[in-house]
């Protein structure tokens, strides 16, 4: 069993100037980490088949072994987790819907094992590793056998070895079960096909070969596969309801086509595409998200077209159906993410490669737009948002790499933003919002890959 390590806060200190650059990690050719910057990897496979800045707090280290990861600013505590060699895949479950954290999973790449940590409320975690002879790159919670959340199950997929393991509970005694891949999997998800609240049925995509792949369950933990040719590139999606049965439907990027394919489901696995060959986007969509842009009760879509400098917004009609705009945006965007940043009207935020700004597209509930650019440090590469006020409205979290900083941006509830920044010893990965205890303050979670620990930012509530 390992317990956290908690991090005593470091001294701190007003900025009063911009945060120099400070010198990325070297490679470690042992570990295969590198400085290279998040996502770039997928960037080139892809690519084959086709407002005000706050207070700031510095970091001070520490001579201990397991120094800080992060310095606070006034509204959160770091507490470290230790797990194993190259954490690079997280996920977390709340099994008694109390909305707090209850379980952790991490993949360790380079243990070749998952681990489950178990919260006790109080930030105390107990550890259960679990072998999986593959290097994990890839970790999801997934109710597999229909146990329920009392004894949910986990999924795990290994890159390098092409290997799907299924973890199975029973009552804390876990099996595993490896399937083999000939293509490698770029998205995995773990939904509800028919929307019975049974047991999970599994999504992948395979890029090159233009695959969905559907492993619908049996409901007692067998699964059925059944393949999808749909294009070159498949890659990114997501899952939700675009139409008026219960039934899951699904929405999936062509990179190399720069379409989005529109997939109705059966219930059953089977899915009927609408219209044939998708919608067009422009060129290089590479991220994707639902909400509903004009508050008329139907989902809608928002997609990142990195090569493209535009986000497109789908708005749907109900019957899986969508109508398309592109809106243009400053540089090449990435990863989309949303919130009601003025506490009421759905809107977008999306990041951009190797600038120093955010866009954030202020929705008006009927499918319009006003894009505000935030200023932030050099390079934002992943995004999250939670309530990390208090105040009902969403704020923003921006990992930015070339300062090893994270930007909190307070949503003032109209639109507007004041920045405050963290500073970190490594370059974190992975933001989540989720809450480690009660409040109505969001917490955050990190994976600190190089450091071989997760990071915990907790509320000060």
């Amino acid at each position: 069993m390992r317990q956290p390590t908690h991090t005593p806060q470091a001294t701190a200190r007003l900025w009063a100037r911009t945060p120099q650059p400070r010198p990325l990690p070297p490679h470690n050719a042992r570990s295969r980490r590198s400085a290279a910057r998040p996502g770039w990897a997928l960037l080139a496979a892809l690519a084959l088949l086709a407002g005000s800045l706050g207070a700031c707090t510095d970091y001070n280290p520490n001579p201990d072994e397991f120094k800080p990861t992060a310095t606070t600013n006034a509204d959160f505590t770091a507490h470290d987790i230790v797990v194993g060699d190259l954490p690079s895949a997280l996920d977390v479950a709340d099994t008694n819907s109390d909305d707090i954290v209850d379980l952790l999973v991490v993949a360790n790449t380079l243990s070749r094992s998952v681990q489950v940590l178990t919260h006790d409320g109080a930030l105390n975690f107990s550890s259960t590793t679990l072998a999986v002879n593959a290097e994990p790159s890839k970790v999801l919670f997934a109710d597999l056998d229909g146990g329920g959340a009392g004894q949910i199950d986990a999924v795990a997929y290994a890159v390098n070895d092409r290997k799907l393991v299924l973890l199975t509970n029973d009552g804390g005694t876990w099996s595993t079960q490896t399937m083999f891949f000939t293509d490698i999997v770029h998205s995995l998800a773990a939904v509800d096909l028919n929307g019975d609240g049974s047991a999970a049925d599994l999504l992948l995509t395979f890029p090159s070969a233009g695959n969905l792949s559907v492993m619908v369950n049996d409901g007692a933990g067998a699964l059925t596969t059944l393949t999808t040719a749909l294009c070159d590139g498949a890659s990114a999606f997501v899952a939700d309801n675009f139409d008026t049965d219960a039934n899951l439907d699904l929405a999936v990027l062509c990179y190399a086509g720069h379409t989005v394919r529109i997939l109705l489901g059966d219930g059953a696995g089977g899915f009927t595409e609408q219209p044939a060959g998708g919608y067009t986007l422009n060129e290089g969509p590479l991220s994707i998200v639902a909400a509903d842009f004009n508050a008329d009760g139907n989902r809608d879509l928002a997609i990142a077209n990195n090569l493209g400098a535009s986000v497109s917004i789908l708005l749907g009609d109900g019957a899986g159906g969508f109508t398309v705009s592109h809106l243009s945006v400053s540089g090449r965007p990435e990863w989309l993410t949303v919130g009601r940043f003025d506490g009421v009207n759905e809107s977008v935020a999306v990041n951009h490669d190797a600038q120093n700004v955010l866009t954030v597209l202020l929705g008006d509930g009927t499918g319009g737009f006003t894009t505000r650019l935030l200023n932030v440090s050099e390079d934002p590469y992943a995004l999250a948002v939670g309530d990390f006020s208090g105040d009902g409205s969403a704020d923003l979290f921006s990992l930015e790499l070339v300062d090893r900083v994270a930007s909190v941006l307070a949503g003032d509830g109209s639109g507007g933003f004041t920045r405050s920044v963290i500073g970190f010893d490594e370059t974190p990965a992975q933001p989540r919002t989720a809450k480690f205890s009660a409040g109505a303050k969001d917490d955050l979670l990190l994976l600190h890959p190089s450091l071989d620990r997760l990071t915990i930012l907790q509320n000060r509530n």
